[in-house]
């Protein structure tokens, strides 16, 4: 639209909404906007008779606008790359938590077998200690009960070689076997 057809048609809405205007002067004014305008908006008569008005102010506004919209989008990129790369590294840090979690679960396993291991080997230490005192308990016993026993003189013991005898075998006891001693059976092949 001309410049001078965009200001005769804002006259024509400045008279329709003037205080001092009638009804009939005001339908004649918004009709003669009409005409004027060719169909055109309001809006659109404004746009126009802003960059008419000020053509470079509006065009470095557009350019302005433009620069901005573009470092906008290129934040926005940088943004979603930023995104991109966190949600990366945590599903990473996933990975490797999940892969700690079953190495700690697998040396609870292994520490558990080895601590059943340790019962066990100190049971039977246990085990073979009891047995162990109880045989020292009984040599000892032998061994004390022999002590008490007269000793053949060695008289006696050169006579009896000479006359080809041998003198009387001295007889210890036998000891009874404890009963918390466990049970051995003979060694079979």
């Amino acid at each position: 639209m001309e410049r001078n057809s965009c200001d005769i048609a804002f006259r024509c809405l400045e008279v329709a909404v003037h205080p001092n205007t009638g009804d009939q002067e005001a339908l004649a004014a918004i009709a003669g906007y009409r005409r004027t305008a060719g169909g055109a908006s309001l809006a659109d008569l404004c746009l126009q008779f802003a960059r008419d008005a000020h053509p470079a102010a509006s065009d470095e506004r557009a350019e302005r606008l433009a620069r901005e919209n573009r470092l906008l989008r290129r934040e926005l990129g940088r943004a979603k790359a930023g995104e991109i790369a966190a949600l990366r590294r945590a599903e990473a840090a996933e990975q490797r938590a999940d892969a700690a979690d079953a190495e700690l679960h697998a040396a609870r396993e292994r520490a558990d077998a080895a601590e059943y291991r340790l019962a066990e080997a100190a049971l039977a230490h246990d085990e073979i200690t009891d047995g162990l005192r109880h045989a020292i308990f009984d040599l000892r016993s032998a061994l004390n009960h022999a002590r008490r026993q007269p000793a053949p003189s060695f008289r006696d013991v050169l006579a009896a070689a000479s006359e080809g005898s041998a003198p009387r075998p001295v007889r210890y006891p036998v000891m009874p076997e404890r009963h918390s001693q466990p049970s051995r059976s003979p060694w079979t092949a």
